[in-house]
């Protein structure tokens, strides 16, 4: 991958496997942006690279030149944001059927974890 297009291209759609307009709804950006970005018909700001870079956890340098790793090792803050910020940007009903299927697996233990965590982030209801 030689341009920063090239690159934006595989972030969004290889490696995120997200359409256009799911790419650039967490960031502010229409489908529209993100393809005059794609096509080179738009010159990417300084600040949308800085904001893709956050959001994706996208080693800035890889992005803009193509050098080194292109997911710079992150801190447990920032990996953990980066994982729900994917999650986000799905489809709600879709992650919902795969998490109900992947807490069928889980051993009763998992399960009360869970139950707990959810009870403190939303409350007994």
């Amino acid at each position: 991958m030689e341009t920063m297009r090239e690159r934006l291209i595989w972030l969004r759609k290889e490696y995120l496997k997200l359409s256009r307009a799911k790419f650039g709804e967490p960031i502010g950006m229409s489908d529209s942006v993100v393809k005059n970005y794609e096509y080179g018909l738009t010159e990417i700001t300084d600040a949308k690279i800085r904001l893709i870079c956050k959001h994706y956890g996208v080693s800035e340098i890889w992005l803009r030149t193509g050098k080194g790793d292109p997911f710079a090792p992150l801190g447990r803050a920032q990996e953990i944001a980066r994982i729900i910020n994917q999650a986000l940007t799905r489809e709600p009903e879709e992650d919902r059927q795969k998490l109900i299927h992947a807490i069928q697996g889980m051993d009763d233990a998992h399960i009360v974890l869970l139950a707990q965590i959810l009870d403190d982030l939303y409350g007994n209801k």
